[in-house]
C-alpha cells in the first residue's frame, strides 16, 4: 500500500491512498487533495506513477514544492519517508514499491496526460538572441514592437497590436498569445490571430517552452513531433513550421507567444533570434501593463467614485448612439455586454448604466479578470469559506456577494477560465453560487455587467468561451466607439484635457496649434481616450510656451502622421485648412 499522510497544516492526520493514478495537490476544487492555503497555487503539485515508481513534480507554482527541505525544479523520484512541503502543509510519502536508494531527477512530465517527452533540437535560452547578428528587417520589427510597447497602452491592446505585428512580419498563418501563471492540463491561448477558424496549437511545444523557459523552433512538425500531436492531425500532406517563446519578467514566466507557418522549414535560427528578442521586449512591457491593470482595478475598488467623463462626452453620431444604448440598458435588469477597444471607455459606460438604473443606491463592485492572479480568480469572485473549530461556516465573501442589491462589473470576461465560466452561468440562472470550500449555496441579487476588448464570437468558435454564457450575457449589448470613429470629438476632448492639465504644471492656459490639431485628427489613436490623456499629459509637461506644437508630439504619433501627411504640409496647416482623413 502506498499513501500520502498529512502530518502538519490543514487536515493534519488525514491519509490519501495512491493507486498508480495521478494525484494533484492545490487550492482548486478539482484537485484530489485540496488545500485552502493562500500560499498554495490553484494546481500546485502532482504525484504520479511511472517507470515502476512514484514521482512528484511542481506544476509551476508560485511558492515552489519542497522535498525533504529542497525546492524541486524537475520531477523527482519519491522514496518511502520523503517529506513534501506545500505551503503550510507537510505530507509524508510511504510506499512499499521498491526504488533505487538514490534520488533521481528527470525532465518534468507534462501535466497533460499522454504527452511523451520531446527533445527539440532548436531550443534556446531567453537571452540567446544577444549573441546573434541581426539583419535590417529584424531591427525594423524590433522598432515596431518597441513603438507599440512604449505607446502607454493597456495589456489587451498591447497584446493585440504586438501579435498583429509579429504575425505580419513572420508571414505566419497563426499567431497566439498565452497569458498563464499556472500550468494547467490544457493551456488555452488568450488571443489567436489566424486564417483558420480553429487552428491547431501544439500543447507539447507550449508546455515545453513554459516549463523549460526556452524558446523553441520546430522546423518540421512531421519530423520533430509525434503523429499524435494535434498539428500533425490536420490531414495536410506536409508538416508545419512553428516557433514558441516564453514571456519572462523578473525571473517569472507569465505567458508565451507562438507563431506557425503552413510550410515546413520556413523558420530557422535567424527567425528564432528575432522571435526571442521580441519575446524579451514583450515580457517586460506586458508584465508592467499587467501590474498597471491590477493597480487601476484596486483603485477602482477602493474609491468607487465617479469615472472620468471623456468617454461619454461629445456630439458625434457615434457618441449619441452610445448614450441611447446606455439609457436602454439602465432601465432593464438583464445582463449587459459592453464591447470596445482598450481605453475607449467601457469602464465609464458600465458606471453610467449603474448610476442611471434603479440599482444606483446599491453597491457597484468591480472585478477585473486580467488584474487578478489566476490562482485567486475563484476565491476573489465567489469568496472562500473556512469552517471554525465547531464546524461553523465563517464568512469570506467575494465580489458576487458584495454586489448584492447592486451591480457587479466583470472586466475582460473573455479571459475567465472555462470552469469559472460555467459557475458564472449557473449563478446567472439561479442567483445562487458556492464559495470555494463551502458545502452550501449562497444567494446574491446582483445585476451583471461584463466588458470585453476581444471579440467573444471568435472565442466561442475557438472553444475558449462557453456559448451558453455568451448567449446569457449578450441580451443587451453596448458598443463603445473607438476614438477614431468619433469625428471632431477628439479635438474638443484634447482641448478639455489641456485646460484640465495645464494648471498642474503651473500654466494658466495652454492652447493647441493648428498642426497639432491636424495631427490629432489624422492619428488613429489605438489606445483611444486613455492614450489621448497620456499624450496630452506628456505634451503639457514638455511644453516650452503657451502653445503645444509639433515638436511636443510623441514619436509614435509623428511616425504614423508623417506616413499620411508630409511634414512640410503639416506645418502649413491653418485653423481653416482641410484635414485628410485616414482610411
Amino acid at each position: 500500500m502506498t499513501h500520502l499522510t498529512i502530518i502538519s497544516g490543514e487536515a493534519s492526520g488525514s491519509r490519501h491512498n495512491l493507486e498508480k493514478a495521478p494525484l494533484t495537490i492545490g487550492r482548486s476544487r478539482e484537485c484530489q487533495i485540496q488545500l485552502r492555503d493562500p500560499m498554495v497555487s490553484r494546481r500546485h503539485a502532482r504525484v504520479y506513477f511511472a517507470s515502476g515508481q512514484y514521482w512528484v513534480e511542481d506544476l509551476g507554482s508560485r511558492n515552489s514544492t519542497l522535498v525533504n527541505g529542497q525546492k524541486i525544479a524537475n520531477a523527482q523520484a519519491l522514496h518511502s519517508g520523503d517529506r513534501l512541503e506545500i505551503g503550510e502543509t507537510t505530507l509524508v510519502f510511504e510506499s512499499e514499491v521498491s526504488s533505487s536508494t538514490q534520488s533521481e531527477v528527470v525532465e518534468p512530465r507534462s501535466p497533460a496526460e499522454g504527452l511523451e517527452e520531446t527533445v527539440f533540437e532548436d531550443s534556446v535560452g531567453p537571452l540567446w538572441f544577444l549573441e546573434q547578428p541581426f539583419e535590417a528587417n529584424s531591427l525594423e520589427i524590433l522598432y515596431r514592437i518597441a513603438s507599440i510597447l512604449n505607446a502607454g497602452l493597456g495589456l489587451p491592446h498591447l497584446v493585440r497590436d504586438s501579435l498583429g505585428a509579429i504575425r505580419s512580419f513572420f508571414k505566419a498563418n497563426t499567431a497566439c498569445f498565452f497569458l498563464t501563471e499556472q500550468l494547467a492540463p490544457l493551456i488555452q491561448p488568450t488571443l489567436v490571430l489566424s486564417d483558420e477558424p480553429s487552428p491547431p496549437v501544439s500543447q507539447r511545444v507550449v508546455l515545453f517552452s513554459l516549463r523549460s523557459r526556452r524558446a523553441v523552433c520546430v522546423r518540421d512538425t512531421r519530423a520533430e513531433l509525434p503523429p499524435t500531436d494535434v498539428v500533425n492531425q490536420t490531414g495536410a500532406a506536409t508538416g508545419r513550421s512553428l516557433m514558441c517563446a516564453p514571456l519572462i519578467h523578473s525571473e517569472k514566466v507569465f505567458g508565451a507567444i507562438l507563431v506557425d507557418h503552413l510550410q515546413p522549414n520556413y523558420f530557422d535560427h535567424r527567425s528564432l533570434a528575432s522571435f526571442t528578442a521580441i519575446a524579451h521586449l514583450i515580457g517586460g512591457a506586458g508584465a508592467q501593463a499587467q501590474r498597471i491593470e491590477r493597480l487601476e482595478a484596486e483603485v477602482r475598488m477602493a474609491q468607487g467614485g465617479p469615472a472620468s467623463t471623456e468617454a461619454l462626452t461629445g456630439v458625434s453620431p457615434a457618441i449619441a448612439k452610445l448614450h441611447r444604448q446606455i439609457t436602454e440598458a439602465a432601465h432593464a435588469e438583464e445582463p449587459v455586454l459592453i464591447v470596445g477597444e482598450y481605453g475607449s471607455g467601457k469602464h465609464e459606460a458600465a458606471q453610467a448604466v449603474h448610476q442611471n438604473s434603479p440599482r444606483q443606491a446599491g453597491p457597484l463592485v468591480w472585478f477585473h479578470v486580467l488584474a487578478t492572479e489566476e490562482a485567486d480568480l475563484a476565491s476573489v469572485l465567489f469568496g472562500v469559506s473556512q469552517g471554525d473549530a465547531n464546524g461553523v461556516d465563517q464568512p469570506g465573501s467575494g465580489r458576487v456577494e458584495a454586489a448584492h442589491g447592486g451591480t457587479l462589473v466583470i472586466e475582460e470576461i473573455g479571459a475567465l477560465p472555462r470552469q469559472l465560466q460555467k459557475e458564472l452561468l449557473a449563478f446567472l440562472r439561479t442567483l445562487k453560487f458556492q464559495r470555494v470550500g463551502a458545502q452550501r449555496q449562497y444567494f446574491s441579487d446582483a445585476r451583471l455587467i461584463v466588458t470585453t476588448s476581444q471579440p467573444l464570437e471568435e472565442a466561442v468558435l475557438a472553444g475558449r468561451f462557453d456559448p451558453d454564457l455568451f448567449a446569457a450575457i449578450g441580451v443587451l449589448t453596448i458598443v463603445v466607439p473607438p476614438l477614431r470613429d468619433r469625428g471632431d470629438d477628439v479635438v474638443e476632448l484634447a482641448k478639455r484635457l489641456v485646460q484640465e492639465l495645464a494648471p498642474r504644471v503651473g500654466r494658466r492656459k495652454i492652447s493647441l496649434s493648428a498642426p497639432v490639431i491636424q495631427a490629432f485628427q489624422v492619428y488613429r489613436w489605438p489606445g483611444n481616450i486613455r492614450e489621448l490623456r497620456s499624450v496630452i499629459e506628456r505634451m503639457v509637461a514638455r511644453a516650452r510656451g503657451d502653445e503645444l506644437v509639433i515638436p511636443d508630439l510623441p514619436g509614435e504619433i509623428l511616425e504614423q502622421v508623417h506616413r499620411i501627411v508630409p511634414p512640410t504640409e503639416l506645418e502649413k496647416t491653418t485653423d481653416g485648412g482641410s484635414v485628410p482623413r485616414t482610411p
